[in-house]
């Protein structure tokens, strides 16, 4: 298996000079803790795949959260004044042109200790998204059919909540299930059979567990329109309703 990595620089505050076999980054004396990052798995070779910024972050129980981001194709970066001490919480997520969380990595227990240099392999697992859907976008109920990028050959599930109410399983018509496979691509289409007009929470898991970011939804009674699915500029809300071209729809 094949690793893209990315060589990171994690720099201890209040650490002393560089002993011999240290880490020097940046030829600034200071050791650091070297954090190399892989991909879990073969990564989809669709746009919304592509990693265009990295976010780090790292925490304790006796500091603020340190949090820096570097570009997608960066080989190296810092984190500096990281104060030294132990149960450090440094988490790593990648994400596409769109700001999607594509990738995620969390590190639970690090030491940052003084005169010492630690490295720490992190492996990046794939989250999975919709990719024909953004938050608050506005659609119409026939049309809609989520699509979901993830790793090739993973099975995915998608569910969605009503406000208030509890996660509910979106079937394929096709498969009669409610996991799917995605193709070479690393997507999958669900066709599904229409939800009432309203406000929705989808959310989109692996059945090995990776969680992608809920995305909220509106869906307008397709049943009175034969319009494009997406809504932008001509979709706006007033008074609690939805007003397209002129005529004006309840939410509910």
């Amino acid at each position: 298996m094949k690793y893209g990595c990315v060589m990171l620089g994690v720099l201890c505050a209040g650490c002393g000079g560089s002993p011999a076999g240290m880490v020097d980054v940046a030829g600034t004396g200071v050791p650091a803790l070297a954090i190399v990052l892989h991909q879990e798995k073969a990564v989809s070779p669709h746009p919304l795949s592509l990693v265009t910024a990295y976010d780090i972050t790292v925490e304790g129980p006796d500091f603020a959260p340190i949090t820096m981001t570097i570009d997608g194709t960066a080989s190296t970066g810092t984190v500096e004044e990281i104060p030294a001490g132990s149960a450090r919480r440094v988490e790593v997520v990648a994400r596409n042109t769109r700001g999607d969380i594509i990738r995620r990595a969390t590190v639970e227990g690090v030491t940052i200790a003084k005169g010492r240099v630690e490295t720490l392999d992190v492996t990046l697992a794939t989250v999975p998204i919709f990719a024909n859907l953004t938050e608050g976008v506005v659609i119409t109920n026939t049309r809609l059919q989520p699509e979901v990028l993830m790793t090739p050959g993973e099975a995915v599930q998608c569910s969605y909540v009503v406000e208030g109410g509890l996660p509910l399983p979106l079937f394929d018509l096709a498969a009669e299930s409610d996991t799917l496979v995605t193709d070479a691509t690393g997507v999958a289409t669900l066709h599904t059979a229409p939800l009432p007009p309203g406000t929705y929470r989808l959310q989109v898991a692996s059945v090995n567990g990776a969680e992608g970011e809920p995305v909220t939804i509106h869906l307008l009674d397709g049943r009175l329109r034969t319009s494009a699915p997406l809504w932008s500029a001509a979709v706006v809300s007033v008074r609690g309703r939805w007003v397209v071209g002129g005529a004006a729809r309840s939410q509910r």
